[in-house]
């Protein structure tokens, strides 16, 4: 009987840690699309991490007023297969937002992000309202 007993114990145990031990997703964002909230031009660029743990920027963006900019991937070979960029910083003027990105809690691409005067915005939707 305690054969039994320990047995079940054993199996209820190994379930506990499986599931404790279950992989979370990264709350990584490989592209994104720029929206500018500013009543001018902004110019941007955006760095990327890549496996060599080098960061990769972009060139510099520029973002006329109320307009938005879609982000590709950055793809990296790494010889027999392919890494994706993940983006860790994102620069508007003297303005920085960096990784983690609010709102963001699994691998996404085209993330939102909105400029205003005074801030870079993070999550989709965002009804961010502002008096300048």
């Amino acid at each position: 009987m305690s054969i039994i007993y320990s047995s079940i114990f054993i199996l209820f145990l190994s379930i506990k840690i499986s599931t404790s031990t279950s992989l979370v997703a990264p709350p990584d964002v490989y592209s994104a699309i720029i929206h500018n909230k500013q009543n001018s031009p902004i110019s941007c660029n955006i760095a990327w991490s890549v496996p060599q743990g080098d960061a990769v920027e972009s060139g510099l963006i520029t973002i006329e007023k109320y307009q938005k900019y879609d982000t590709d991937e950055k793809i990296i070979p790494m010889g027999s297969w392919q890494a994706r960029g993940i983006i860790k910083e994102i620069h508007c003027g003297d303005l920085v937002l960096q990784a983690p990105f609010d709102g963001v809690s699994s691998p996404k691409t085209n993330w939102d992000f909105y400029v205003y005067p005074n801030e870079i915005v993070s999550g989709r939707s965002h009804s961010h309202t502002h008096n300048y």
